[in-house]
């Protein structure tokens, strides 16, 4: 009886895991010819479009250091752009607490963001709670960003990618350079300079 019960809990325990496990949901997708919802690995790391953009600013990576809002930061970084901002394994903490400087209005404002950042010390994000509200709603503009872009430039930082329009990027200290798009991506990419 015992054996049996181990046999039956064992055997729900297994079908939860295999439910819950994303990619055995995706290959059994593919195999049935089912439209997966989540990016595939060209739509995501979306090499065209970032040479676009590369082309555009028409200087050397190495010369220029830019940071994404609303954008895996790992996408700049896959496609050869020194980013500002990122997941890695650790961070030197010194540069932790300079990255910190440029969100710091919105990090006082809202102490889950806080918490999240100080707390989680692999990522260093832009955190922005007027993205997050446009996010909220559906909006595809972001009305202004409270950041320090002194903070920005002392660390390198000359472009802004955001997947979401600016509103009014000069109230901010940004100029708005062009609106990047392709077919087979899943971003919007809004290119600003920092002034």
């Amino acid at each position: 009886m015992l054996y049996l019960f181990l046999g039956i809990m064992l055997s729900f325990q297994t079908v939860y895991i295999i439910r819950k496990n994303k990619e055995v949901i995706y290959s059994w997708k593919l195999l049935l010819g089912k439209k997966i919802d989540e990016p595939n690995f060209a739509r995501f790391y979306s090499k065209d479009l970032f040479s676009k953009i590369a082309k555009f600013i028409n200087k050397p990576k190495s010369t220029y250091r830019v940071a994404s809002l609303g954008i895996n930061p790992a996408v700049a970084s896959f496609n050869g752009f020194y980013t500002l901002d990122g997941y890695q394994n650790s961070y030197d903490v010194n540069y932790k607490h300079e990255f910190r400087k440029i969100i710091k209005k919105d990090l006082e404002a809202e102490e889950s963001q806080r918490n999240y950042f100080d707390y989680w010390g692999s990522r260093c994000y832009l955190i922005s709670n007027s993205y997050l509200k446009a996010e909220i709603a559906k909006q595809p503009f972001v009305l202004k960003l409270d950041f320090d872009f002194e903070a920005y430039k002392k660390l390198g930082g000359q472009y802004l990618l955001s997947n979401k329009k600016i509103i009014y990027p000069d109230s901010c200290g940004l100029f708005f350079n062009k609106k990047f798009t392709d077919t087979n991506s899943d971003y919007n990419v809004y290119l600003y300079k920092v002034k």
